[in-house]
């Protein structure tokens, strides 16, 4: 994808399986560590990460529909880091601010035999919103079925609160 890349290795888009499923999947697999490609099922909403080191500087890194499925193949490892941000939003709680290394919009399945390692970038806000820096978000239930999953949230900073978390789960 021509324009996708910064520098080697490092995407300036969010790997978006809810809008461009395609060029989602090829901004993953420019990002392989093996030979194997990475695959995307659109039917069942299913991921398979066969060795990735997806590196982004959009505030998001991967955005899934929810119901989705992250498959991690056998003896691989997947690394997904999402982007630094700064902004200036007030509002105090009432206005929200977030970055996150996986974003599904709801139900996230994580099952194999590989390993995950999911970073989400610093997150600087000078306004009072409340400012979050989430690694691996659910919109609705996370289940983990297998696999190694690391998920470490970046730095996060306010005038008012600021959250970082390795995992977040929508409210209810």
């Amino acid at each position: 994808l021509p324009g996708t890349a910064f520098a080697a290795g490092t995407a300036d888009k969010t790997a978006d399986f809810t809008n461009d499923a395609e060029a989602a999947l090829a901004l993953l697999n420019a990002a392989k560590t093996g030979t194997e490609a990475s695959t995307w099922d659109n039917g069942s909403k299913t991921l398979t990460l066969r060795g990735i080191d997806f590196t982004t500087t959009a505030s998001t890194a991967v955005k899934l529909p929810g119901g989705s499925t992250i498959v991690l193949a056998d003896g691989t490892t997947n690394t997904i880091r999402g982007g630094d941000a700064e902004a200036n939003k007030t509002g105090s709680y009432q206005t929200q601010i977030a970055v996150y290394g996986i974003y599904a919009q709801g139900a996230l399945t994580i099952q194999g035999t590989g390993g995950l390692t999911v970073n989400s970038g610093s997150h600087t806000n000078s306004g009072d919103a409340w400012t979050y820096s989430t690694a691996l978000y659910a919109g609705g239930n996370l289940t983990v079925k297998g696999g190694s999953v690391t998920a470490t949230g970046g730095k996060a900073t306010s005038a008012d609160c600021a959250f970082s978390y390795g995992v977040g789960l929508a409210e209810g």
